[in-house]
């Protein structure tokens, strides 16, 4: 899930740099702008982080380079029932 969501070693050092930049930043801003004004709607601006982890998903389910399944390399033999 790591990958997928935070694009370690699925996705070139440029674009990770830029989306997890993008994240921090947007965390940063919506945690200083709720303490600054925590009693308004201003207060929402925490959730603001999920946008950029949208787009990191987003990112990584679309172009992520990941490894294949380990289940669809072994063969997992089902035992035939017997007729009685």
């Amino acid at each position: 899930m790591s990958g997928w969501w935070f694009l370690s070693g699925s996705a070139p050092p440029s674009v990770r740099a830029t989306l997890l930049g993008a994240v921090a930043v947007q965390t940063i801003v919506g945690l200083v702008t709720a303490a600054i004004r925590i009693e308004t709607t201003l207060a929402f601006g925490i959730l603001v982080p999920t946008l950029g982890l949208a787009f990191c998903g987003l990112w990584g389910a679309r172009h992520g380079l990941f490894p294949p399944r380990r289940f669809a390399q072994e063969q997992v033999a089902i035992p035939k029932r017997r007729k009685r």
